[in-house]
């Protein structure tokens, strides 16, 4: 599947253009493993894409249709946890999709379930230590896991922890050490938003320029308006 591979490959305009082509393809001659397998493509290059509003319908149909398949509830629990107001019954919804996480034995529950429920306790709740905590089992446990080592650094990064931040960012490593275009993109995210917080706006933006150049002008400059607003939120040092 060609938008299997150029996701792969952080083209991610070009995937969900593909993957958009193999949807319709084959919604005509209904083949429907083809439409599945598309589908749950396409909603995580709009996740990589921050495109959450975009994707939510299409996650929620995914995790409807399976709702014990571990990667579309960690798309549909994204993609709300990213669109929703932080009230009372959008917790209760984010709490009942981690409990139907927690229901399913397999290790990949198990990682995405310690991620996702770090996350939550960071940014809905703002329990910074509980999500430290949670985050460095699950890092123990999954010590191969990308992602939980973004999410570390995303945790302190919202508590303006500069000190967690540096051990994040060491435990991520340079994006040099990595094959993937979509793993190198996101230590390079994570270093721009350090850069930011830090100060040092200018070497924030030329990170972007000089190490995303495969992702597309419209995202490139939607990130650059985080940093700068990153940039003129941040604590006094």
């Amino acid at each position: 599947m060609k938008g299997f591979y150029f996701r792969l490959q952080g083209n991610l305009i070009e995937s969900e253009e593909e993957l958009q082509k193999s949807i319709q393809k084959s919604e005509k001659v209904n083949i429907r493993p083809t439409k599945s397998m598309a589908s749950r493509e396409l909603v995580q290059v709009l996740i990589s894409l921050e495109e959450y509003s975009k994707a939510l319908t299409l996650a929620a149909s995914n995790y409807e249709e399976s709702p014990s398949n571990a990667f579309h509830i960690q798309a549909y629990f994204d993609c709300i946890f990213n669109t929703a107001d932080k009230n009372h019954q959008n917790k209760k919804t984010l709490e009942q999709i981690l409990d139907n996480l927690k229901a399913i034995n397999s290790d990949k529950a198990r990682e995405f379930h310690g991620q996702l429920k770090a996350k939550y306790l960071a940014i809905w709740c703002g329990q910074k230590m509980a999500a430290l905590n949670l985050i460095d089992e699950v890092i123990n446990q999954f010590n191969d896991s990308f992602y939980a080592k973004v999410i570390r650094f995303d945790i302190a990064a919202e508590f303006n922890d500069f000190d967690e931040m540096d051990n994040a960012l060491k435990q991520l490593g340079n994006e040099d050490n990595y094959d993937s275009r979509m793993y190198k993109s996101s230590v390079a995210k994570a270093n721009a938003i350090y850069q930011a917080k830090r100060g040092n706006l200018q070497n924030a933006l030329l990170l972007i320029d000089k190490k995303l150049s495969k992702l597309s002008p419209t995202y490139k400059e939607k990130f650059k308006r985080q940093l700068m607003s990153l940039y003129g939120s941040r604590p006094l040092m």
